[in-house]
């Protein structure tokens, strides 16, 4: 790890640096990037690196922030950082106060990503009764990556989304989650390689079409964190590798995680660009037919959204009741 983290070192000379992510929870892969923070007076967009072969994300942070965390998301990655330089020990105060509230922020976190997995199914509801089985879709997919996150910091486990699928296996054996009933919700029985490859080229337009936008988005770290010089080049690495190591599910579920992040990033930076509000309900007509239209349906069809009417309705169903189950366990 030294020889990939040394030059990043050398770049922050004054300022507190730490590792987080994977790698500290000790289930990284040879392909997962190094997650680095760097904390200093001025907070900066999100940037990457490549050093001796590894790709390095790094995000910036005020002391303030690392000090109190604006949710409990962050509270809960922040308590199992790693200080690679902190002579002012600002991330050791950090990470120890956030492993003291450590069960505490998982539990808010659980509750919060609940309550929006229900949201994100109101609105496939909604998209269902207007006929629009796209968008139905799109927060099907939504609502179920919700729950997966809810149910994984509901079992005090800090998620990573390219382990997700190893990460709901895992505690759904423990009757801690509904397996079978997120499976449905997010597809995954449509994974296949040609599948993932699709969703992958798919992904790789869309992040082409927000890294080549000249909106002013530096406040938005969901955009941010996909124009960064190496973003597209990461999520090829981490994807090729599942793919190469007949992890097509995997894959398939790390990036349908991603796409709704991304297809996320794309209506609030296009939402930017023409000074509206953003209309996240139909979302996938509003970024392909409507105003804002700026990809084809084709990008849609990669990225694996064409269930029919019958199947979101049942999944939605067995959905709602998942989350029923989950609610009464936090």
């Amino acid at each position: 790890m030294s020889l990939a983290i040394q030059p990043i070192l050398d770049t922050f000379l004054n300022h507190a640096v730490a590792l987080t992510g994977c790698h500290t929870y000790g289930i990284a892969r040879a392909s997962c990037e190094y997650d680095i923070l760097v904390v200093g007076e001025e907070e900066k967009p999100d940037s990457s690196m490549r050093v001796a072969e590894r790709y390095c994300d790094i995000s910036f942070m005020s002391r303030e922030e690392a000090m109190n965390p604006a949710t409990p998301e962050l509270a809960v990655a922040l308590a199992s950082l790693v200080p690679l330089r902190d002579s002012s020990w600002t991330l050791s105060t950090a990470a120890s106060a956030n492993k003291a509230m450590f069960a505490s922020n998982a539990e808010r976190s659980a509750e919060s990503r609940l309550s929006l997995a229900l949201k994100d199914l109101g609105k496939a509801d909604e998209a269902l009764g207007k006929n629009s089985t796209v968008d139905a879709d799109f927060w099907l997919t939504a609502a179920g990556y919700d729950f997966a996150l809810a149910s994984i910091y509901a079992s005090e486990v800090p998620p990573a989304p390219s382990h997700l699928l190893k990460q709901m296996k895992t505690i759904s054996s423990t009757g801690e989650a509904s397996f079978t009933e997120w499976s449905a919700s997010v597809g995954l029985e449509q994974s296949s390689r040609e599948a993932c490859a699709k969703r992958l080229d798919g992904l790789s337009t869309v992040y082409d079409i927000i890294s080549s936008s000249g909106a002013d988005a530096r406040s938005n770290r969901l955009i941010e964190a996909r124009r960064t010089e190496h973003a597209a080049k990461i999520l090829h690495a981490k994807a090729g590798n599942l793919i190469d190591s007949l992890q097509s599910v995997d894959c398939f579920a790390y990036l349908g995680h991603e796409a709704v992040l991304t297809l996320f990033s794309l209506l609030e930076l296009q939402s930017i660009k023409e000074s509206v509000e953003p209309e996240y309900g139909a979302i996938v007509s509003v970024l392909t037919k409507g105003r804002l239209g700026i990809i084809s349906e084709e990008v849609i069809k990669e990225l694996g959204w064409r269930r029919d009417e019958k199947t979101l309705t049942r999944a939605a169903d067995l959905l709602r009741q998942a989350i029923s189950d989950q609610a009464k366990r936090i």
